[in-house]
């Protein structure tokens, strides 16, 4: 945990790129050799450091999903919530260090399920959902990214969730509501 905590506030604070692990163990107070006791590298701590948030994440939008039946505004209420990920300030400039392949993946597990839902429900028309999911979990990082850095307002950032909605084949009037 102190080796998480530590490089998390150095991520935040700087670059992967200009971070030694030595930095990582001075910040943490622990010798050098501890944090090869427990990692192997920079980037598994930065992927320990978004897993432990992933889980976090996974949770509080099972929470705010418990009530709802229809699978469009289950995926309405995902995809803003992720959204909100680009405004935490201790996370997402972590999530920006790792490969996007990783991202995307941990993005798309809870994703993937809410649309299979809906294309076996008959509520969504998706004929290839590998496709859907590598273009929806790359349009989403690119959004996130432009909304964390303020080139991107709030409701425009919520707006493509219509986008999204209409890929799965839902009317845009009904995307818009």
């Amino acid at each position: 945990q102190k080796l998480m905590r530590a490089t998390q506030k150095l991520l935040v604070a700087g670059s992967m790129e200009g971070m030694s692990i030595q930095d990582i163990t001075d910040e943490a107070d622990v010798g050098l050799g501890t944090f090869y006791n427990h990692f192997k590298s920079k980037i598994e701590v930065v992927k320990a450091i978004a897993d432990e948030y992933f889980e976090n994440y996974t949770e509080v939008l099972e929470s705010l999903l418990t009530d709802l039946d229809d699978p469009a505004e289950v995926i309405s209420v995902s995809y803003r919530y992720t959204l909100t990920l680009a405004l935490d300030a201790q996370i997402f400039p972590i999530l920006l260090h790792l490969p996007a392949i990783y991202l995307r993946q941990k993005i798309a597990l809870r994703a993937s399920a809410d649309v299979d839902a809906g294309v076996q429900q008959r509520r969504f028309d998706v004929d290839n959902s590998e496709v859907l999911m590598t273009s929806i979990t790359g349009m989403l990082l690119g959004v996130m990214e432009s909304y964390a850095q303020g080139s991107l307002s709030q409701s425009n950032a919520e707006h493509t969730a219509v986008y999204f909605l209409r890929l799965l084949g839902i009317d845009e009037n009904e995307a818009k509501a």
